[in-house]
């Protein structure tokens, strides 16, 4: 997998949504009147700025390229251009739906970027796990599956 655009996720986005849509229903329950109104109106207002980024990808600083070269380096580019990289001692988390990669970038400045299965290509995810797995940051400065650099569910 040389570069691949990442794409935006239909499912991070509904869940996003529904989790707001619920927070404002329970604000609207618990205050009720107007000012449960307000409040859930603020809620959902926050739920709509919020999958700007890691769902919709259309913050600055979102995700836009990742790319794996054949030495299994992985760097992540964003949408200003800027690279992150993996951070070598911490821990991806993998699942079946979705990959955490803990990256670091400018002036170590570090952030985790959640890959959810619907950002790639099936196969392209499927390499995503497998370097997260056992050729990922950690398992290049020997910290591989076995010795707990991964965490899967």
């Amino acid at each position: 997998m040389n570069e691949a655009k990442l794409q935006a996720s239909p499912r991070l986005t509904l869940f996003l949504l529904c989790a707001h849509a619920a927070a404002a229903v329970a604000s609207w329950l618990a205050f009720g009147g107007a000012a449960g109104s307000a409040i859930g109106l603020l809620v959902m207002t926050a739920g709509a700025v919020a999958i700007r980024g890691p769902a919709l990808l259309l913050a600055r600083d979102s995700p836009a390229y990742l790319v794996l070269n054949a030495a299994g380096d992985l760097r992540i580019i964003d949408r200003n251009g800027l690279e992150w990289t993996p951070v070598a001692d911490s821990a991806c988390f993998v699942s079946r739906w979705v990959v955490i990669v803990p990256v670091s970038g400018r002036m170590g400045r570090r952030r985790r970027i959640p890959i959810l299965g619907d950002m790639l290509s099936r196969e392209r995810f499927r390499r995503l796990r497998i370097w997260a797995l056992w050729g990922g940051a950690g398992a290049a400065r020997g910290h591989g599956p076995d010795a707990g650099s991964v965490r899967t569910n």
